[in-house]
């Protein structure tokens, strides 16, 4: 009897004492900036104020809801009181609220992020330096169906365990740039609806070991898959920048953006890895709009005639387009693209499958300005801007107009792929 007395004395104990503390740590913090500082460590930026973080307990629940701009996060080290680790942060949390946070410096660590959270929220979150790590799901544009969220990594490192660029029908674009990084050590999903990562089909894992419950079966796209699914962007923005992670989908209404750096391309693009050997995939699924494409190149300067890597899968790894296996016809290339002188293949090399484009320079004057290389003075569309442009503009135009500047800022410049004077545009 005694020791029954003593047992249920220990679960009054802990329903007195622990459950509050249970409840006290999903709490629920606003930002309010208080101290007006900006600086997300701050516990009196948050209200109530957020003082549950010392520890380091990124599973204590504790949610912070954000729906302003201009928080800074600069994380102090491991061990210090202001160490910013947190359970879930949930970045324009409002309906209609507009929320920006930029992580500056020091290690920062979250369970889970979502960047843009209600309708017609717009969120952004910047990597700019130190490394940002995120123990669960990264959603860049979730939940509301209008919602908006960017994500740009010019510096530092942005990982998480997953990825999901545009869920429901949101919008989101994650730009990595600069000297950024981003690693992500399971999946990016650019579209997703319904609650499935949508594009990727088992069959195409092949023999990967580990297959996500949640990836629907094949079955083309149409009217009910792809409108459920958001529009997502993700851009690799030059040379530097580096992307780690073993699978990506590229579903309806999604698209991958690459912005070369002339002849040095996208460094080494996307690599698609897994620490545990198993296959890497990179999948691409078409709209069920015939003129859809999920691939778009550009130069960020000078157009320079090549072969580029921008996708790698190691050994066991593939990359798959248009969903062929899935009976759904399409292409990657847009037909301006294609006229402006790219192509497209997945070839093997060594032991690895790569996406792969080449770019062949125009061979004529009239074939570069059909391409979309005319030079912004080149009035008389020539490849030349010279006393002709100038005659045309002082006819039929005024001094003071800010097109006369185009003119001035290209004054003397060529690009006729026939003159060997004018090969400094094409590197």
């Amino acid at each position: 009897m005694g020791k029954q007395l003593r047992n249920c004395f220990l679960v009054m104990t802990v329903l007195v004492f622990v459950m509050p503390l249970l409840v006290q740590a999903g709490q629920v913090y606003t930002w309010t900036n208080s101290d007006e500082d900006f600086m997300f460590h701050e516990p009196n930026n948050w209200n109530p104020a957020w003082i549950n973080k010392v520890g380091g307990d990124t599973t204590s629940g504790s949610d912070l809801r954000v729906t302003a701009t201009g928080l800074i996060i600069e994380s102090p080290p491991v061990g210090d009181p202001d160490h910013v680790v947190a359970g879930y942060l949930r970045n324009a949390s409002s309906d209609n609220s507009i929320a920006e946070i930029t992580h500056r410096s020091g290690d920062s660590e979250f369970f889970q992020v979502k960047v843009s959270y209600e309708d017609g929220a717009v969120g952004t979150l910047n990597v700019e330096g130190g490394h940002m790590s995120i123990l669960n799901y990264l959603t860049v544009a979730s939940s509301g169906t209008t919602s908006t969220a960017y994500i740009n990594i010019t510096g530092g490192t942005l990982e998480a365990d997953r990825m999901t660029v545009a869920e429901k029908q949101a919008v989101g674009t994650v730009t990595v740039g600069g000297t950024g990084t981003l690693i992500i050590n399971n999946l990016i999903s650019l579209a997703k609806g319904d609650g499935k990562d949508m594009g990727l089909t088992m069959a195409a894992y092949k023999s990967a070991s580990e297959v996500p419950t949640e990836i629907i079966p094949c079955s083309p796209p149409g009217p009910t898959s792809g409108s459920s699914t958001g529009w997502a962007t993700f851009v690799v923005d030059g040379s530097q920048a580096t992307i780690t992670v073993p699978r990506v989908t590229v579903g309806p209404r999604s698209k991958l953006v690459f912005n070369l750096d002339g002849a040095n391309g996208v460094g080494t693009g996307i690599q698609l890895s897994r620490a545990n050997g198993g296959s890497g995939m990179c999948w691409f699924m078409v709209d069920d709009d015939p003129n859809a494409t999920q691939l778009e190149v550009n130069f960020k300067d000078k157009p320079a005639e090549g072969t580029y890597t921008l996708i790698t899968a190691p050994s066991g790894g593939d990359i798959v387009d248009n969903s062929d296996s899935c009976g759904v016809g399409g292409k990657l290339l847009s037909d301006d693209q294609v006229a402006q002188g790219w192509s497209y293949s997945i070839v093997t090399v060594g032991s690895n499958k790569e996406l792969q484009v080449t770019f062949t320079k125009p061979t004529s004057c009239a074939a570069a300005i059909a391409a979309g290389f005319q030079l912004d003075g080149d009035i008389s569309g020539d490849c030349k801007v010279d006393l002709l442009d100038f005659g045309l503009f002082t006819q039929y135009g005024d001094m003071s107009n800010p097109d006369f500047m185009k003119i001035a800022t290209d004054w003397l410049l060529c690009n006729d792929p026939t003159m060997t004077e004018c090969d400094w545009y094409w590197e």
